[in-house]
Formats: structure tokens, sequence, C-alpha cells
């Protein structure tokens, strides 16, 4: 794993993960600005409105809230509350951060995409899936596994919106590495960009599991996911 400021970040570029497979960048983004927008989100979020199986993303598809429990639909188990916000369709208090972050993933990468908000690589045509992950007091967790299977090897980069310690109490993202495993919560506060490549086994340990089951949106752990997958047209 490799810590590194912003400066540090665009003055290395690429280079950083020719001897790591994880990368933190250290207050890239300002936390004030991220915390107002997490409580404006929470405030307008309708939980009424969540799905249980949103089915296979399409080009120009709405937007959509998802609360995953277990492993019924998923290829990973996993306890989360997702909430997607496509480039098409951008209506959530995020969205200027989820271009932010997209510029500095595709300047990183050496990527551009086309008018109509895709990318053309290796003859296969993807498209980015924004999301605001949302994981619960009372165990939201995500099991260990790697992203290579389903994003064609591109990186998924993440803002971290909360912070273990102010925010919740245990649990958290961590990662393998060389055979070691890093406890990279302990690392992140609000406003860090953390990223790894696709073969990384990763996961996100269970959220205050010893604290009573709660599914508002008041508690536990929250962060932005830049995902660009294949996404077949509509």
């Amino acid at each position: 794993m490799r810590v590194v400021s912003r400066s540090e970040f665009f003055d290395s570029g690429a280079k950083l993960f020719d001897d790591t497979d994880i990368i933190v960048i250290k207050s890239c983004f300002e936390p004030n600005s991220l915390q107002t927008a997490l409580t404006q989100f929470q405030q307008t979020y309708k939980i009424s409105e969540e799905i249980k199986i949103s089915g296979p993303n399409s080009y120009n598809r709405s937007n959509y809230n998802r609360l995953d429990i277990g492993d019924f639909s998923q290829s990973n188990a996993r306890f989360v509350r997702t909430c997607v916000d496509f480039d098409w369709n951008r209506s959530t208090q995020f969205a200027e951060v989820f271009i932010e972050l997209q510029e500095i993933r595709d300047w990183f990468l050496d990527i551009k995409p086309s008018a109509d908000h895709t990318y053309s690589l290796d003859g296969k045509t993807l498209a980015n899936l924004p999301k605001i992950l949302h994981y619960p007091q009372g165990g939201g967790f995500m099991c260990r596994h790697y992203d290579g299977y389903n994003n064609d090897c591109i990186p998924n980069i993440l803002i971290s919106l909360t912070k273990r310690g102010v925010d919740f109490s245990e649990g958290g993202v961590y990662y393998e590495e060389d055979g070691c495993h890093i406890d990279a919560e302990e690392l992140l506060e609000v406003g860090d960009v953390y990223f790894h490549t696709s073969s990384t086994i990763h996961g996100v340990n269970a959220v205050d599991a010893s604290q009573e089951l709660d599914l508002s949106l008041n508690q536990g752990r929250w962060a932005l996911l830049l995902s660009l997958e294949a996404i077949p047209a509509s």
C-alpha cells in the first residue's frame, strides 16, 4: 500500500502502481463539503423506494436505490445500501464530486469518455457506475473478493465519507497484499481517496456488528464508489 498526498499523486501518476496494488490519497477532497452533501443526501433519500433486485444495468436506465442483505442475487455476499447515480442522469448531491473523481481516475489511466459518457477500451464499450454506499450499523459488510470479474481490469476508485472512531466504531475496508492483511480503515479520513488494481483482494469487515441493527441513514459507514464496467445498450 502506498499513502500519498494529492500533490504527490499528481506528480507520480501511474508510476505509483509500479510497486504497489493499493493507493490512498490523503485529503483529496474537502471534508466539510462532503459531510454537507452527505447530510443533504440523507435528508432526501427515500428508503421506501429501495428495491431488492435491480437486474442488469443498461445504457440510459434510470437511477435506483437498492438494499442488499446476503447473497441472494449478488456475485459477492454483502449487507450494503447502494444508490446508483448514472452519468446520464446525475441527480444526487454528489454529482459534482463524481465528475471530479472521474477526472482524477481518467487522468491516472489516460482514458477519455465519448460524448455519450461511454468509453471504448479493447473493443468493448464501458460506462461509469457511480455509487453511494452505506454499510449500516449492526453488521454492514462486503465479503472478501476481487473486482476483475466484472470491470475489465479498470481499478475501482472510492472516497471515504465517514471516519472510524467518529461515525462508527468497528469494521471497515481491508486489503490483502503480498500475503498481509491491511486494515486500511485505520488510515482513512473523510475526503481521502483510495483505489486498487482489479486483482487485489479486499472487502469490508462488519461495521459495528456488536451494535443494535439500525437500517436508518444516520449510523454506519458511507463511501462513494466509481467503477467502469461493460453495460449493454438498452
